[in-house]
C-alpha cells in the first residue's frame, strides 16, 4: 500500500509569495492594459460596478478571515496547505475585479484601489496563517 507523498515542507511560504507575485502582475497589468482599450460601460454605471465590486472585495476577505477559515482550522482533519490556499485565493480576488473594472471602463488606475485592498487581505492572511500554525500542537507540521 502506497502512502500519498507528503508535500514540500516550504509549500505554504511558496503559496504565500506566488500570491504576492499574482497580486502585483495582475493589478500591474490592469493599471497599464485599461487605458488602451475601449470602455463598455457608460459614466454613471462605472462608478456603480466599481462601488459593487469593491464591495464585493471588501465583504469577501472579512467573511473568509472571520468565518471560513477559523472554521477550516478548528476540523481536527485540516491541512494546512488547504488552508493556506483558501486564504491567498481569497486574498488575490480584488486584484482580479480590479482588472475587470479597469478594461470595462478602459480607466488603469482604477486597479489600483483593488490592488490595494489585495494587498491588504494578503497581510490579514498571512497574518492568520503564521497565528494558526504558531498556535498549533507540535505534532501539527509547521510549513
Amino acid at each position: 500500500m502506497q502512502t500519498p507523498s507528503s508535500p514540500a515542507p516550504n509549500s505554504i511560504a511558496v503559496l504565500k509569495w506566488a500570491f504576492l507575485g499574482a497580486i502585483l502582475i495582475v493589478t500591474g497589468v490592469g493599471f497599464f492594459l485599461g487605458p488602451h482599450l475601449e470602455p463598455s460601460l457608460e459614466d454613471d454605471m462605472r462608478y456603480v460596478f466599481g462601488g459593487v465590486l469593491f464591495t464585493v472585495g471588501v465583504s469577501s476577505l472579512l467573511l473568509v478571515r472571520y468565518v471560513v477559515l477559523p472554521a477550516m482550522a478548528s476540523h481536527s482533519g485540516a491541512k494546512p496547505q488547504a488552508i493556506g490556499t483558501t486564504a491567498y485565493a481569497f486574498a488575490e480576488a480584488p486584484a482580479t475585479y480590479g482588472l475587470v473594472l479597469a478594461i470595462m471602463t478602459a480607466e488603469g488606475w482604477a486597479a489600483l484601489p483593488f490592488g490595494a485592498l489585495a494587498l491588504v487581505g494578503w497581510l490579514t492572511m498571512s497574518n492568520y496563517i503564521t497565528s494558526i500554525q504558531a498556535a498549533a500542537p507540535v505534532d501539527f507540521p509547521r510549513l
